[in-house]
């Protein structure tokens, strides 16, 4: 006997280890004895499909054994993914059929609890479930790494398996930690395929929580169930019998609209799959490397392009945090247009060809009066001369925008400024202003804490912040609502405060009527204007004639909600409990001011974010 492995190439984990974006289909072995009757339902996914699910008992019904279906279309070059499902064997027999499957060459698994029987056709049938599909994951890691089954007894031979895992994606709350997940990622689960989910959004807020709590990048890749519905009336059918299913309600709208469903679903399910595509792979701090060299940490990723923040710049901030000179990040306060019209210089009366940049808006950082003027021409920083168009030659990077001549010293650092100021041109000092996140109306980003949130009686309030509105995708300045995004720009003024949003209702009998309330911007709690998290528990000390009273913007769809002050404690106490919430609030403590900083070592110039293949 010829006992070469049959393994086709390995093309799937090959995908999945190199974080390309990877396409799985599932076929259901046929009610057949015939394998042709399999090779005909998989054929046409041949070079589709990066590899195909097996089912195991699908909808808890007989049907031609996996193992068996597996192994010929291995044979037959289509990479399958076995599904073993804990429901119909007990361990002995499940143990065996993963020697088997290395026997056969097979090396994906995709390990399950499986259907309940009674949802089959032959609903007095028992249930096995002698082990559950975490404990199977650990026996199928201990096969592969140890060559051992539970017991200790040694087993001949290897088992090269890439391990598979269910989830039931959510759209998660507040605090939500996906725990079951994660325990089969402990036991040795390396990718996870998940139950339907037809909202791009949900996917990207769940992804972001699953990252959140380490489980992606290198330790989790994780493939998202999509499905080309076929009817509005399928789809409906899926959403409310189907377990963990999402599909919103636009697009069973959309189904039902259609002149042709069955046509209109593929289109959706096409457009859906190009969006989730979408959803970067690269996150932040990655290492970028041009052949062995180390150039920067990615903080973008479009197309074939990654943005990275220079390694040399990094090196200079570590290097002040060493020599405790490190006093922050600094930026020019200010906005600029280049001297287009050469009028305008004349109105100026800036004297010679045209140079230097016109101040627009000054003084935008919060509290700090600003020594620059609107209609200032700026000329010169420290040595550098300003063309212009708004650059000057950097020694290291040659052209560059003004704006990057901020990294070249620490906050609170100061540079000389020429200017054209009333006719005539001076030098003033500039101090470089602190740049700080919560400085701008809509914080761009929030490093090195918990997610901050408050929930009221199922109402959940989060700060209305730039990683929030991006949970609309790559284009969410299109995507998201118009009343968020309008306050993406611009620095917090008194008159201007940021920003808090209702972001979802979590279900519960004293929110009843509220469920569809959500991204929906807080003006007032019972008569408290909310400018920030901390503004909430305040604002609850005070209920209107037992109420607590909720006034929402203007342009909102529903301008006002009342929950019963007096059963908020009891709803937040059964959500946490529903939920697995372990707090109705996370709210940070402030860090104090700084002090003035002391003198600092120059840093090392960044470069604007240069662009270089993914290395």
């Amino acid at each position: 006997m010829n006992k070469q492995n049959t393994a086709q190439p390995c093309t799937f984990e090959e995908r999945l280890r190199a974080g390309r974006f990877v396409m799985t289909a599932e076929v259901t072995p046929p009610l057949s004895c015939d394998p042709e009757d399999l090779f005909h339902k998989a054929a046409p996914l041949r070079g589709l499909a990066d590899a195909v699910n097996v089912t195991d008992g699908a909808g808890a019904r007989a049907h031609m054994g996996a193992l068996a279906a597996a192994a010929i279309l291995n044979q037959a070059g289509i990479e399958p993914i076995l599904q073993l499902a804990c429901r119909d064997r007990n361990r002995i027999a499940l143990q065996s059929d993963l020697m088997g499957a290395a026997a056969l060459g097979i090396r994906n698994l995709m390990l399950l609890g499986g259907d309940d029987p009674k949802a089959g056709d032959q609903p007095e049938t028992k249930a096995v479930f002698d082990i559950d599909s975490k404990a199977l994951i650990e026996t199928a890691r201990r096969l592969r790494d140890d060559g051992t089954l539970p017991s200790g007894r040694r087993v001949a031979g290897s088992a090269a398996f890439l391990i598979g895992a269910a989830d039931v994606p959510i759209d998660p709350p507040a605090g939500w930690q996906p725990t079951a997940l994660a325990a089969k990622v402990a036991a040795g689960a390396q990718f996870a395929q998940t139950q339907f989910c037809m909202d791009a959004s949900i996917v990207r807020r769940y992804v972001a929580a699953l990252a959140a709590a380490g489980l992606t990048q290198q330790r989790l890749a994780l493939l998202v169930g999509v499905t080309p519905l076929r009817s509005a009336k399928s789809a409906r059918w899926m959403k409310d019998r189907l377990f963990g299913t999402i599909i919103p309600d636009a697009l069973i709208t959309r189904m039902e609209q259609a002149a042709d469903p069955a046509r209109e679903g593929v289109r959706l399910c096409v457009e859906l799959i190009e969006e989730l595509s979408t959803i970067p792979g690269v996150g932040w701090g990655e290492a970028i490397t041009v052949g062995d060299d180390l150039i920067g940490l990615a903080s973008a990723q479009g197309g074939d392009a990654v943005t990275a923040i220079p390694s040399s710049f990094i090196a200079s901030i570590l290097k002040a945090r060493a020599d405790k000179t490190f006093t922050g990040l600094g930026y020019f306060d200010f906005t600029w247009d280049p001297p287009e019209n050469p009028l305008r210089l004349d109105y100026l009366k800036l004297p010679g060809p045209a140079r230097g940049v016109i101040l627009k808006e000054t003084g935008m950082k919060p509290g700090v009066e600003s020594v620059v003027k609107t209609n200032d021409v700026l000329l010169k920083i420290d040595d550098y001369d300003i063309d212009a168009e708004g650059n000057y030659r950097d020694p290291q990077y040659k052209k560059l925008s003004l704006e990057n001549l901020s990294s070249r010293k620490w906050a609170g650092q100061e540079y000389k400024f020429k200017i054209w100021r009333d006719g005539k041109e001076m030098d003033i000092v500039y101090k470089l202003p602190k740049a700080d996140y919560n400085d701008d109306l809509v914080p761009h980003q929030s490093f090195d804490q918990d997610p901050e949130y408050v929930m009221v009686g199922g109402f959940v309030f989060v700060q209305l912040t730039e990683s929030y509105l991006r949970s609309w995708g790559g284009n969410w300045r299109q995507r998201a609502p118009f009343r968020l995004t309008y306050y993406s720009t611009g620095k917090v003024k008194p008159e201007r405060p940021q920003r808090v949003v209702l972001s979802q209702v979590l279900p519960s009998s004293l929110n009843i009527g509220y469920e569809g309330l959500r991204n929906a911007v807080i003006d007032e709690i019972n008569g408290v204007k909310i400018k920030q998290l901390s503004d909430i528990p305040e604002a609850l000390k005070s209920p209107i004639n037992g109420f607590d009273v909720f006034r929402f913007s203007s342009g909102e769809a529903v301008r006002e909600a009342v929950l019963d002050a007096s059963a908020v404690d009891r709803a937040n106490t059964e959500i946490m409990a529903r939920f697995n919430i372990p707090q109705e609030q996370v709210l940070l403590k402030k860090a104090d001011p700084e002090p003035t900083p002391a003198p600092a070592a120059t840093p090392t110039a960044a470069a604007p974010a240069p662009k270089a293949p993914q290395g």
